[in-house]
């Protein structure tokens, strides 16, 4: 027994001391302990006291590339190229010595915060032109912010610049819809009597896709129940509007002529028939080409059928005041009891 526990010992050692010198992948290092520093019960290996006592074996192949990674082969190249990408990507947009300057690191928090002010406004306002104007600053001021930084955001700038656009895209559409270039002394007049409810801009777009025209004296522009698809304004002279052929009203200058039929949907009966009372100058619209326009203009829309609106009412008190004044039933002041006190 004696004599097979020292066989047992040196055979330890000396595998383990062949472990430690052929294998170089072991995560945890083996050391050979001279036999006068350890005990005998513990002298074939000893590990570190951080470590478990299992040890473990990683692939050659690890080793090898590591190896390389440290020689600064291809792999480490490699390994460093996604590196320098992601900081080439995140780069200054604006000059090194502009984002440097004191002056601009002063104004940045100004930036910021003058840019969120503006974005915070906007959205009390109820006026659409302001509302724009004032997100077109507020985002305007986030593009610079982000820019002016080292490593800006890519992101939230680019978003911030898109909204610029939008925005300046929206703002540039309201004002050519409230001022739409110079109006002739003629359609100042016109604008200023008959479609003040209109914007100038709004005004000169409908006059543009409208046509001019004189008609002579006998013209029909309407015949009572025949569908028409062109409405009529009337700029000079009058016509005369006859219900189921007995005269009813003066079409005089200032009134649309088939407005009911247009406002009510297609495939509709005119109103009445119209016929001219001489010269009539008017202003023609085709019904698809005015709808396609409104379509896509909520507020012109809207201003339009105020407009239409207007001018129904108007004929209407017309009408009214030539039946009173025709008719032969009207009671004189003489005619009347007298009042009971």
């Amino acid at each position: 027994m004696h004599l097979l526990i020292p066989s047992l010992r040196s055979a330890a050692r000396s595998r383990a001391c062949s472990l430690s010198s052929s294998c170089r992948c072991m995560s945890v290092k083996v050391q050979c302990l001279p036999r006068s520093t350890c005990p005998p019960h513990r002298r074939i290996l000893a590990y570190p006291k951080s470590h478990s006592s299992m040890v473990r074996f990683r692939p050659t192949t690890t080793n090898a590339s590591q190896s390389l990674l440290a020689d600064g082969g291809a792999p480490a190249a490699a390994a460093r190229e996604p590196i320098n990408r992601g900081l080439n990507r995140n780069r200054n947009i604006l000059p090194l010595d502009l984002i440097e300057s004191s002056r601009v690191k002063l104004a940045l928090p100004v930036i910021g915060n003058a840019a969120y002010v503006a974005l915070a406004s906007g959205f009390l306002t109820t006026d659409m032109l302001t509302l724009r104007l004032a997100l077109v600053g507020g985002y305007s001021g986030l593009v610079a912010f982000h820019s002016l930084h080292p490593r800006p955001l890519r992101i939230p700038l680019k978003w911030s610049a898109l909204f610029v656009l939008v925005n300046a895209g929206a703002a540039c559409l309201l004002i050519a819809d409230q001022w739409g270039g110079s109006l002739s002394d003629d359609e100042s007049r016109l604008h200023e009597e008959h479609f003040s409810m209109l914007t100038r801009g709004q005004f000169k777009q409908l006059m543009s896709i409208g046509t001019a025209r004189v008609l002579p004296a006998g013209s029909r522009l309407t015949e009572e129940g025949v569908h028409s698809e062109v409405i009529y304004f009337t700029r000079r002279g009058c016509s005369r509007l006859y219900l189921r052929g007995k005269y009813a009203k003066d079409i005089e200058e200032g009134s649309f002529v088939n407005d009911v039929a247009f406002q009510q949907g297609d495939r509709l009966g005119a109103y009445g028939t119209v016929i001219a009372e001489g010269d009539v100058e008017v202003m023609e619209w085709r019904w698809r080409d005015l709808r396609e326009h409104l379509e896509g203009r909520p507020d012109m829309d809207r201003n339009m059928r105020l407009c239409l609106t207007s001018s129904l009412v108007k004929g209407l008190l017309q009408q009214r005041k030539a039946a009173y004044s025709d008719s032969n039933e009207a009671l004189s002041i003489q005619d009347l009891p007298d009042m009971v006190v």
